[in-house]
């Protein structure tokens, strides 16, 4: 309690009672309800003037306090479980939370980290939405949603340089010519199954997954590790020699170019190139296989026939052909008896044993002849 003595104003003493707690109890004591803690006070301060007994012992009535207050330095110093103190206890001495000590910047900060958090929601959403379309697009661009076999670009941007870890392998170019008739004649539908059911042969034989869609009518495999003569067993019982399991009076009209690895390295043109190249020649006049290895021997000659080509349109245009006549002379009177007139290109390079072959097949030869004629 407390005593304040207003000599400046009475003579007579000036006691204020106080309506603190009033006990000295480990955690802080007991506290009293106003009007309780008022009639105690008023007791002890009534036995401390008539002299009877001192504040400090006088005994309280312990049967009217309304909650426990609680020393929570008292708590922590003597390591206690605060948890086990009484529901409807006070704590006293406790640093305030920031909640409490800021209550408008904890609300600005709570509205803050909501705005935060739905942006980065919405960013995550959106991050999973485009690579969920990123890897669809990738799907639609890598693999033939037909066959799940992969497709051109697949091949031209990933595995080619894959591929070439291999020390030999074979790229097998496989032409299906009928599959437009049999779309005319059977429909999409079934000749669809069927190029499916040939692609799951293809790779189970093979037993890798270098298989690639290039086109409506084309087919590339890989065979690594394998020579000459593994390559041409493959080739005829696998894929000249397949019928549909489904429909065995159902198949397709097949060629094959092949190219091998190291052995049609070309610094110039790709193995890819090449295979075509051996697949070009299938179709050719004359030609009984129906698959084909790559040539050095017949690039070279294909390269040749194509530059004589290309210089005999030149020739006729800039009017280089010209005629030359060759007298036909009777052995037994020595007489000339006619003349023989000849084509001749003021290219010396290649001579008529070269370019008349070379016109005949390009189509060319009626475009000499008359030259020859108006001469």
């Amino acid at each position: 309690m407390k005593f304040y003595n207003f000599k400046y104003i009475s003579k007579c003493p000036i006691f204020t009672i106080s309506t603190a707690g009033i006990g000295d109890g480990l955690l802080g004591g007991y506290v009293y309800s106003h009007e309780d803690s008022t009639y105690e006070s008023a007791k002890a301060l009534l036995t401390f003037i008539r002299k009877t007994d001192s504040p400090l012992n006088y005994g309280l009535n312990q049967s009217n306090f309304s909650k426990y207050m609680i020393d929570k330095k008292v708590i922590e110093k003597c390591k206690l479980d605060l948890r086990k103190n009484p529901g409807n206890s006070t704590i006293i001495n406790d640093d305030l939370s920031f909640r409490e000590e800021y209550p408008e910047l904890f609300v600005f900060l709570i509205v803050s980290s909501s705005v935060i958090g739905l942006a980065i929601i919405i960013l995550v959403i959106y991050l999973i939405g485009r690579n969920l379309y990123i890897k669809k697009l990738q799907n639609f661009i890598y693999y033939d949603s037909l066959t799940g076999a992969k497709t051109r670009d697949y091949y031209n941007l990933k595995d080619e340089a894959e591929i070439q870890k291999f020390n030999q392998y074979a790229l097998i170019l496989i032409s299906l010519l009928n599959i437009r008739a049999l779309n005319d004649l059977f429909g999409y539908k079934i000749v669809d199954e069927l190029l499916k059911e040939f692609c799951d042969h293809l790779k189970a034989a093979s037993e890798n997954d270098f298989l690639y869609i290039l086109s409506h009518k084309e087919i590339l495999l890989i065979l690594p590790d394998s020579n000459r003569k593994e390559i041409e067993k493959f080739v005829e019982d696998s894929i000249i020699n397949y019928r549909s399991k489904k429909d065995i009076n159902l198949w397709f009209d097949i060629r094959v170019g092949i190219s091998i690895y190291p052995d049609h390295l070309n610094a110039e043109k790709s193995l890819l190139d090449e295979a075509e190249v051996a697949l070009n020649e299938t179709s050719k006049p004359g030609f009984s296989q129906k698959y084909n290895f790559f040539s050095k021997h017949k690039h070279y000659a294909l390269l040749n026939f194509y530059e004589i080509e290309k210089d005999l349109h030149k020739a006729i245009e800039e009017d280089r052909v010209y005629t030359v006549f060759q007298p036909k002379v009777d052995v037994r009177t020595g007489k000339i008896i006619s003349y023989e007139a000849l084509a001749r290109n003021s290219n010396l390079s290649y001579g008529p044993q070269d370019f008349i072959p070379v016109a005949e097949k390009a189509g060319l030869i009626l475009d000499i002849s008359k030259k020859v004629v108006n001469d």
